[in-house]
């Protein structure tokens, strides 16, 4: 057997992870599921269609709403009343308000699309979908398994 081509799917017939929550629902239902799933970005879907992702980041930015707005200001930060957490008004805010637009990775796709995404674009998640329809989730840990899996690593 030669050796694995960083151009061939990584993930055409994988199972990844399927975290998802439908448009209709709340910032507190999507990080429960967030935390649940153990991945750093979850699928927000109507239907099969993806329609974005929330992540670890869009969580902490309904959390302390004020914070880098307040950040923009000033040197220093004396007062945490400036920063009273989103908490309880963000547990119920739609997640359509926080979750970022996601650009999914059509599957079949390869190793060297997939580190692409991740190492120049600086992602910690990806969405995949298969056809247009939500395939799952692929954050960095499943990715590296995959590759050193397809090189024969002892995990």
């Amino acid at each position: 057997m030669g050796r694995p081509s960083v151009s061939e799917p990584v993930f055409d017939l994988a199972e990844l992870p399927k975290a998802s929550v439908s448009i209709g629902a709340t910032a507190e239902e999507a990080a429960q599921l967030l935390y649940r799933s153990g991945l750093g970005a979850i699928a927000v879907l109507d239907g099969d269609a993806v329609r974005g992702m929330f992540t670890e980041d869009d969580l902490l930015r309904a959390m302390f709403p004020r914070y880098l707005e307040e950040l923009e200001h000033t040197a220093f930060l004396d007062d945490d009343e400036a920063f009273l957490l989103g908490g309880d008004p963000a547990r119920s805010t739609p997640v359509t308000t926080l979750m970022r637009d996601a650009e999914p990775v059509e599957l079949p796709a390869s190793a060297l699309d997939i580190a692409q995404r991740f190492l120049h674009d600086d992602a910690a998640a990806l969405i995949a979908v298969r056809s247009g329809a939500f395939a799952g989730v692929i954050d960095q840990t499943t990715f590296c398994k995959a590759i050193l899996r397809r090189y024969r690593w002892q995990l």
